[in-house]
């Protein structure tokens, strides 16, 4: 289906009725823009409103969430319901807000001032971001203990559940108004939001692997990989354009290989060698052309590049094309390759100051 700009960051998926949905959309953004600046009161007010949606909305078909859906003890089992209740109508949109941890912070300001406000962010990260997600934790607070999401999370738990994200925007009274489709049924797959992130990867023939890393993303933001490439593209350094999954403390990680300490794992299983073609998703792989592709599966991939050991630069073209050149001297030289690569590559990192890309 084709997809058109918004005035919101996102999309919209044209449809029959885009017309009416983009005009409800303003016309329900003007009356947030009359919200009470009183948090509790503009909290109550949002409530009331979401009631009233769902006694006005048959014509436009939406399933209103009364509530924010980051209030929920359990979002997952919030949107599951969802789910579950739209099973015979999915025609219906599901309309809501959420507050994300940016939209959050954005009310305190406090949180900018030196020193103090450092020390309660790093508060507020551990009380809010991580031990919320131990359920120890939740239950020595009676479920009661508010959480914070990031916007990587929200988008990723929509897809997760079965939801197609129809429409995402920020608004200016510091919340997100998100539009979904219920596309199918919630993913039965186990979810890790701890340290360690086990992702699937093509290995050699196209055999599927788990590869394991230290998380650098939000949790969930696995599930936006389809999604982000879609709506956002890649950038002139073959990395997705404006990438809100990467958490802070991953951008270090990353351009110092350290996310990829826990691929020695990997190595020791068999399914990376030291030195390869770089192990993609299916969804990456198939934004290859059909050459590439074919001598791709001949090779099992490494973890080492082979843009670290060559003098090319970091784009999409250039590592692709420092991947070529690779697999042509391996299928020249099968048997010293690799070691030449690995020690260009460690020369390159050690002298030259060679990092991620």
């Amino acid at each position: 289906m084709n997809r058109q700009s918004t005035t919101g960051s996102y999309k919209f998926i044209t449809a029959s009725s885009s017309k009416k949905l983009a005009l409800f959309v303003e016309k329900f953004k003007v009356r947030l823009f009359t919200t009470p600046k009183n948090h509790n009161q503009s909290y109550k007010f949002y409530s009331n409103l979401f009631k009233e949606i769902h006694r006005q909305t048959d014509q436009l078909s939406f399933y209103a969430v009364s509530d924010f859906i980051n209030k929920s003890e359990d979002i997952n089992v919030h949107l599951r319901k969802i789910n579950e209740d739209l099973t015979l109508n999915t025609e219906k949109l599901v309309l809501g807000l959420v507050e994300t941890i940016d939209d959050w912070k954005s009310k305190r300001t406090f949180l900018k001032t030196p020193i103090i406000g450092t020390l309660l962010r790093a508060f507020y990260f551990v009380f809010l971001r991580i031990l919320p997600k131990y359920r120890w934790y939740r239950l020595l607070t009676f479920n009661c203990a508010p959480r914070l999401y990031s916007k990587a999370e929200i988008l990723g738990r929509f897809i997760f559940n079965g939801f197609e994200i129809i429409h995402f925007e920020s608004l200016t009274v510091g919340y997100h108004l998100f539009i979904l489709k219920r596309i199918s049924n919630p993913s039965k797959v186990t979810v890790s939001e701890g340290i360690i992130l086990k992702m699937k990867r093509l290995g050699k023939n196209n055999v599927p692997f788990n590869i394991y890393k230290f998380r650098t993303m939000h949790p969930y933001s696995e599930f936006l990989h389809e999604y982000m490439i879609i709506n956002h593209g890649f950038n002139d350094k073959g990395k997705i354009n404006n990438d809100f999954r990467m958490a802070q403390w991953g951008i270090t990680l990353r351009k110092f290989w350290l996310d990829e300490i826990p691929q020695l794992f990997n190595l020791l299983k068999g399914d990376l060698k030291l030195v390869g073609v770089r192990p993609v998703s299916q969804t990456y792989f198939n934004t290859l052309n059909p050459e590439i592709q074919e001598k791709r599966k001949l090779h099992k991939p490494g973890c080492i590049p082979p843009y670290v050991a060559l003098e090319v630069g970091t784009t999409r073209d250039e590592v692709l094309k420092a991947e070529s050149i690779y697999m042509e001297d391996k299928k020249r030289n099968p048997y010293f390759t690799d070691i030449n690569y690995f020690l260009q590559a460690i020369f390159r990192i050690v002298f030259k100051g060679k990092r991620s890309s």
